[in-house]
């Protein structure tokens, strides 16, 4: 299996990453020989060689597999009534009972949360999934000052999935001490109240060892800061949306966190609060409309900060603020790199609250020096102060003939610099370039630990006496920071430099490093940097330091892209690890804490990760925490030059690994894809019942057996498959057989087009909910949108390259493979097709492998439709009944093939607004209306959730400037009266809520006059505006809060009329068309504008680690532009102004 791979390694092991340097080299370098003779030795221990699985069906099978099933409980239940109870009795497959004095184990517990309001004290201290059932976000209302506490290392590898966490008053939300686990979708709500000094936070981060990772997640309504980290916690905060509280973000007490691409709004006071001892990366965010600036920096600070490539917009007073330096010097002057922020117009505040206070502009004031010769920027690092940040600008290609020590807190600048807002003016591109035999181009060393260094091109030229381990960057101490930097570890010849002159025996490349971090409390951090070209690993980390990467780029390094040593750790986000040679990513003995979080690892030679495992006895003397990759693509070469395939992933004796929600593409072939080597263990943590497998109690554990397995696996190790969906239970009577169905025939999850049901009592037990029985005529299954059919070449680019063949998990536990397609397009069921329509795009039972495909018919009606409708005019096409059936059955086809259901929106198909029907009102935050007591809030993740309202109109149809009234078809609280009932409407304070009126009676406050975007028919899915009559005034939705406030018609007024078609009438997929990323593109434009696409979801989808989605997203852009330049003149002509810039996107 590993003939190319592990095997292989092990002879080359001592000499690929680098051997110890010579004598002579700079006293700042950390040599990495101890390292690189631990990885030859250990990996002899991690070959296939080195053990022998149990024979299937053994005892020490049976025990072994028995012991790891993983467990599922439901709340409330027989059992379990409520959370404490689920979680205090001790999961039945507890790792630390499977390997006694490993304190970090994986998850093998879920507890599913059924929905419902649970008021409960929890604590957590072990590896336990808590998720809401149904998408249904259960609250959680916590009693007590700390809310639901995490703590403890054994609670690592925790994980919260989709719950709302509902503060007490007077109380945080949620409070992480000691720990790292994972929270996911969430909501952290407070109770709203006057913000004020010392309130508690949302969530509070603290200690040491907490390394959170809070993703996707709603904080709002804390009369305290919405997130605050604080004695020496770290972390990753990412795609969050923080609004509505004291103030966003809180960082103090040397802690070190990373908020990346969050928004951050509407917060009484500044959107990120950094105090003097606070060091954190704020990069890639929207901070808008804050009260009181912002970010707002410390003055006399005693750590460093960095704060890039945000939008900080529209706040009251300093976007950028920091505080007065009292003594000491400023933020400006020392303690904040500040680069390449968009910032806008200072403004002075007019309000006399304190809030509104303007404080001072946080400005770079660093003395700057423009270099055009090495011995200029010698003498420029030599002169510059100690005490303070120093700007060089390098111009042009300087060639240094000895390493540049950076001994000095310099930024190395590559491009022109505007002070007045950190940001580069766009000059030419400068570059570092080493002598020949040079072992750094760049060494970081004491008194530098801040250095910085910005759009730079570091070359590390290899000359014949070019020592093992040189590097481009060797960082010796601190905490530098790189930013759009490349990093090019060889010559542009790409000439293999040879070591030895001995022709009897093989030559072996000298190992080199685009980056080398060495040394405890050495830590690096790369934001959209390319490390390429080395010889040896492209990074190498190792001897206690740890490095961030984010957005960052590892390819075409000759002996993987990153090795992380001994102690060391690693924190990869939204990267791209491709065409290394070796692995990509390699975990020495001993390594620390390894995050990866939606990187794509793909193309490596031998093969995706490889983590080396633990020497005997380490692990029990050491808290070793599992390997983590959130949402990553993984995928191989496919045939290695031995005939066999390359892993995915491969993880040695005694270590754990945690593949959460993450995609697989192998190329077919009878290798395995994972592979858990002796006393390891891996969990497949996924949307399983979304994917095709509902994976519950006695399935799951058949799935532990290599004969059902439900990846291709290998190795003496165990695997568990982990179903996080939330989804319930399947009965007992479901049969072995699943049911043939067709594709994309019903709405999608999130899309529920009947009322909502009466909400359940808080308090009472639920019974469990199960699917309905399988028929003939039943309405398909998720499974089936996501399965698919065509050739491997059909499918490039989609995330499931290569899988024809290969095994994958069914829907009822049999083992399954997907089909080769016929000739009519489909796949081969074997069996008849339910309720006349070919049953094509599914996961077939008994396909044959390795029969070939047949090529779909060269032209079909659809696809003739798209390319004429492309070349016509400007692209755009109307609205029209035929249009949106043929476009929503090619965004069905392309959902299916890419596994993205939850892009679809049928909302768009409900075509013309009527009288009398049921409609859904959803606002510019993608979330639809619903009740809070008699408050129409803007809150419901889901329409299912939502309140339904009855369309009443005196047109036949709702047109523009038509007069409606919105009636609920479910009371907000308590029944109506006889002869009432509640309506949409506004009060003379200006609050919308839910009115009682008569039946038969109009009034001015419940009636409103829809204006759309455009005279004519107002369509299901068209954004609108509801202007009252009484008032005159626009409702308009901020966070969850829904006003009349004025009459503009802004991005917070935008809302939308839905109206969800009968199931039969959503057109089926068509069958599967070979389109070009263009066509892709422009058929997700038109989704968009047609409300047949969700926007929160595809702009999941082009964002998300899938390979494909970079080039489809830089199309679509491409396409939003020139249309948005095209109409822009017709805005100019027609006097039209922006009345409000939320900074959301486009329609």
């Amino acid at each position: 299996m590993l003939a190319h791979g592990a095997q292989g390694l092990v002879s080359s092991g001592s000499s690929s990453w680098g051997e110890s340097s010579p004598e002579g080299r700079h006293s700042a370098k950390a040599q990495p020989h101890q390292a690189q003779q631990g990885f030859g030795a250990f990996a002899a221990d991690s070959t296939p060689s080195s053990h022998t699985p149990p024979i299937p069906g053994s005892a020490d099978f049976r025990a072994r597999h028995a012991k790891k099933t993983p467990e599922v409980r439901t709340v409330p239940s027989a059992r379990y009534l409520s959370i404490a109870s689920a979680l205090a009795d001790e999961p039945v497959a507890a790792v630390s009972d499977v390997r006694p004095g490993q304190a970090i184990g994986v998850p093998v517990l879920v507890i599913r949360i059924l929905p419902g309001t649970y008021r409960e004290t929890l604590t957590i201290d072990k590896p336990v999934v808590l998720v809401g059932a149904e998408d249904s976000y259960p609250a959680i209302q916590t009693t007590g000052p700390d809310g639901l506490v995490i703590a403890g290392p054994y609670a690592s590898s925790c994980v919260l999935r989709k719950l709302r966490l509902l503060a007490d008053r007077g109380g945080h939300s949620l409070c992480i001490r000691e720990s790292s686990p994972l929270i996911e979708s969430c909501e952290l709500i407070g109770c709203g109240g006057e913000p004020m000094r010392g309130a508690p936070a949302g969530l509070v981060v603290s200690g040491a060892l907490a390394q959170p990772v809070v993703r996707g997640c709603r904080v709002s309504g804390h009369s305290g800061a919405g997130m605050t980290f604080t004695a020496q916690s770290r972390g990753l905060v990412a795609a969050c949306d923080v609004s509505r509280c004291a103030c966003g973000i809180w960082v103090d007490g040397g802690s070190d966190p990373t908020f990346w691409r969050n928004t951050i709004a509407g917060h009484h006071g500044a959107g990120v609060v950094i105090r003097a001892d606070g060091l954190g990366l704020t990069m890639g965010n929207a901070i808008l409309r804050n009260g009181a600036g912002g970010v707002l920096v410390e003055s006399a600070r005693r750590s460093v900060t960095s704060i890039a490539q945000n939008r900080v917009w529209a706040n009251v007073g300093c976007d950028l603020r920091q505080s007065p330096a009292q003594p000491g010097m400023t933020a400006g002057e020392s303690g904040t790199l500040v680069l390449s922020n968009i910032v806008g117009r200072q403004s002075v505040a007019t309000d006399d609250g304190p809030h509104a206070a303007p404080g001072i502009e946080l400005m770079p004031l660093w003395p700057k020096r423009v270099v055009h010769r090495a011995s200029e920027l010698f003498d420029a690092v030599r002169d510059a102060p100690r005490t303070r940040m120093a700007l060089i600008e390098i111009s042009g290609c300087i060639i240094l003939e000895e390493p540049l020590v950076l001994d000095r807190p310099v930024i190395l600048s590559g491009g022109g610099f505007a002070a007045s807002r950190g940001t580069a003016r766009g000059g030419g591109a400068a570059e570092l370039r080493s002598s020949a035999d040079a072992s750094a181009v760049v060494v970081i060393a004491p008194g530098g630990e801040t250095a910085a260094l910005w759009q730079l091109t570091i070359q590390l030229s290899v000359g014949p006496k070019v020592p093992a381990g040189a590097s481009c960057i060797d960082v010796a101490v601190g905490r530098p920071i790189l930013v759009d930097c490349e990093l090019v570890a060889s010559t542009t010849s790409g000439d293999h430099v040879r070591v030895g002159d001995d022709r009897h025996h093989p030559q072996r490349p000298v190992p080199t490093h685009a980056l080398r971090a060495s040394g405890e409390g050495v830590a690096p951090v790369l934001a959209g940097c390319v490390l390429r070209g080395a010889l040896g690993a492209g990074a190498l980390v190792d001897r206690g330091a740890s490095a961030r990467f984010l957005q960052c780029a590892f390819f075409e390094n000759q002996q993987g892209g990153i090795f992380i040593g001994q102690g060391a750790g690693l924190q990869l986000e939204a990267c791209e690890v491709s065409r290394n040679g070796h692995f990509g990513v390699v975990l020495g003995s001993g390594a620390s804490r390894t995050y990866i979080g939606r990187t794509n690892i793909s193309s490596n030679v031998a093969g995706g990760i490889w983590h080396c495992g633990h020497a005997v006895g380490a692990r029990e003397s050491s808290a070793a925490q599992p390997l983590w990759l959130d949402e990553c693509s993984l995928s191989v070469m496919g045939a290695a030059p031995t005939g066999t395939t390359a892993p995915a992933i491969v993880v040695g004796a005694g270590a754990d690994a945690v593949l959460w929600d993450s995609l697989f593409a192998q190329s077919a072939g009878k290798q395995p894809v994972v592979r858990s080597e002796a006393s390891a263990c891996i969990v497949v943590a996924g949307d399983i019942n979304g994917s095709g497998t509902s994976g519950w109690g006695q399935q799951l554990a058949a799935m532990q057996s290599p004969s059902m397995s439900p990846l291709t696996t290998g190795g003496g190790g165990d695997i568990i498959w982990l179903d996080i969906s939330g989804a319930s239970h399947p009965p007992a009577s479901q049969p072995s057989v699943r049911p043939q169905r067709t594709a994309v025939e019903f709405p999608p999850r999130s899309h529920a087009h009947h009322p909502r049901p009466p909400e359940r009592a808080h308090g009472t037990s639920q019974p469990e909910q199960t699917f309905p029985a399988a028929a003939a005529a039943s309405p398909p299954s998720h499974e089936s949108m996501l399965a698919t059919s065509g050739t491997p070449d059909q499918h490039m680019g989609s995330g499931m390259e290569g899988w024809e063949g290969q095994a994958f998990p069914a829907n009822d536990g049999v083992h399954a493979r997907i089909a080769p397609a016929t000739e009519d397009g489909g796949a081969d069921m074997g069996t008849a097709a339910v309720a006349g329509h070919q049953p094509r795009d599914t996961f077939p039972t008994g396909a044959v492998e390795g029969e070939v495909p047949a090529t779909p018919p060269a032209e079909t009606e659809h696809l003739a439709w798209l390319r004429s409708s492309m070349a016509a005019g400007n692209g755009e096409v109307q609205p029209s009944e035929r249009n949106r059936m043929l476009v929503f059955a090619m965004l069905a086809m392309l959902a299916t093939q890419n596994r993205c259901p939850d892009v679809l929106d049928i909302a768009g198909l409900g075509g013309p607004l009527r009288a009398n029907d049921i409609v859904f009102l959803r606002g510019h935050t993608g979330r639809w209306f619903g009740t809070r007591n008699a408050a129409i809030v803007c809150n419901k993740p889901d329409r299912a959730s939502a309140s339904a309202f009855v369309l009443e109109t005196k047109s036949s149809s709702l047109k523009h400037e038509s007069k409606a009234i919105f009636r609920l078809v479910g009371p907000p609280d308590s029944p109506a009266p006889p002869g009432c009932h509640f309506r949409l409407g506004v009060t003379p304070a200006f609050e919308v809520r839910a009115l009682q009126r008569n039946d038969g009676t109009r009034d001015a406050e419940t009636s409103f006059v829809v204006l759309a975007a455009s005279p004519g028919p107002v369509l299901s899915g068209m954004v609108s505006f509801l202007k009252t009559v009484g008032s005159g005034r626009t409702i308009a939705v901020e966070g969850d809060a829904v006003r009349a406030k004025g009459q503009e018609r802004g991005t917070h007024q935008r809302i939308c009329i839905e109206k969800v078609p009968p199931e039969s009438e959503v057109p089926v997929a068509c069958q599967d068309l070979e389109l070009t990323t263009h066509e892709k593109a422009w058929l997700f434009r038109r989704g968009v504008q047609m409300a047949l696409v969700d926007k929160q979801q595809i702009a999941k989808f082009l964002s998300s680690h899938r390979p494909m989605c970079k080039e489809l997203l830089r199309m679509y852009t491409r396409l939003w532009e020139a249309e948005w330049r095209r109409d822009w003149s017709d805005v100019l002509r027609s006097g039209a102004t922006m009345a409000d810039d939320s900074g959301s996107s486009p329609a």
